[in-house]
């Protein structure tokens, strides 16, 4: 394997790629031990999982060994350099996401994107890719959904023999609420109390792994996704690896409250595009702060549910 020096969108997304693949060698190589809990915790202080280690440690190597001068900032391992020098990328990885979904056998996936610059915005994201895990590490559905910058989003399933050629992913486009297919990540003290209230009409689903409902939308099984970017719980990676395939699938991911600090928002205005208006770093270890977001489908449908967060705001919540 030789060093790579610099990256461009696609050399990058197959960097992305090749890092999954190795992942998902290393995870099939436990079998039933990748669920096991090892004795020590991750960044946010939980228990870690064997799967979950040994994926970002398989995807660490890989990066390690192509010399690329960057900072790697995970989950399980924190952040580490590869060279000693000022960084020139920045890559963000998750060993596995929905750790309780993993477990029971459900939707889960591992994740990893390469940014430019040490102290990246989402503008700055290169590609990103996501080995989404059907039903568990055995399921024929095993695929990989990615994304390089300017280049449009894709899958392709993993199979015995490598894998199938790709094909171009893209949202709902749906842009009005009415009929909409939502979802939210009920973990989220605020999703919990304010999505149920923005949609009363609605049978709204929720899943254990943020990666599988984020691609739910970029794939467009749904048409919009209540997220937080960043809280006490943990570290948030989920959206900052995924932005680019919700982005490159022609969706959006947006604030919908609009009195958060101007230097995390960008905007005095609900509804803003992280793309355009996000002015603080991709992901902060440590921080205490709720930054609630939706994915959506189109800017129009995020638009609707950010007007309806304005309307409950001012009713004030109860």
């Amino acid at each position: 394997m030789c060093c790579v020096k610099t990256l461009g969108p696609r050399k990058a997304l197959t960097c992305i790629e090749d890092a999954l693949v190795n992942a998902y060698s290393a995870l099939k190589s436990l079998g039933d031990k990748a669920a096991e809990t090892v004795e020590i915790k991750n960044v946010p202080g939980g228990h870690s999982i064997k799967g979950d280690v040994a994926c970002e440690k398989s995807m660490i190597d890989y990066f390690t060994a192509l010399k690329l001068n960057a900072d790697i900032v995970s989950e399980e391992h924190g952040v580490r350099k590869i060279l000693g020098s000022k960084s020139e990328y920045t890559i963000y990885m998750d060993g596995i996401d929905g750790t309780t979904s993993f477990k029971k056998g459900k939707n889960s996936g591992t994740m990893v994107a390469i940014y430019e610059g040490r102290f990246p915005k989402f503008n700055d994201a290169l590609a990103s890719g996501v080995l989404f895990y059907s039903h568990g590490i055995r399921s024929e559905h095993t695929m990989i959904v990615s994304a390089a910058r300017g280049f449009g989003a894709h899958k392709s399933k993993i199979t015995a023999f490598g894998r199938d050629d790709d094909h171009r992913i893209k949202t709902s486009r749906k842009k009005d609420i009415e009929g909409a297919r939502i979802s939210y990540d009920s973990h989220w003290p605020i999703n919990k109390v304010v999505f149920p209230k923005l949609f009363p009409e609605f049978e709204l689903g929720c899943s254990d792994a943020s990666c599988v409902d984020i691609l739910n939308v970029a794939m467009g099984f749904t048409d919009l996704h209540g997220e937080c970017a960043r809280g006490p719980q943990k570290p948030t990676l989920e959206i900052p690896i995924a932005y680019l395939i919700v982005r490159e699938a022609g969706g959006e991911i947006v604030s919908y409250d609009p009195s958060l600090p101007s230097e995390l928002l960008g905007s005095s205005l609900g509804g803003v595009s992280l793309r355009e208006d996000y002015n603080g770093k991709v992901v902060e270890f440590g921080s205490q702060i709720q930054y609630p977001v939706l994915v959506a489908s189109t800017m129009q449908i995020a638009k609707e549910a950010t007007k309806r967060f304005n309307e409950l705001k001012n009713k004030k919540l109860k």
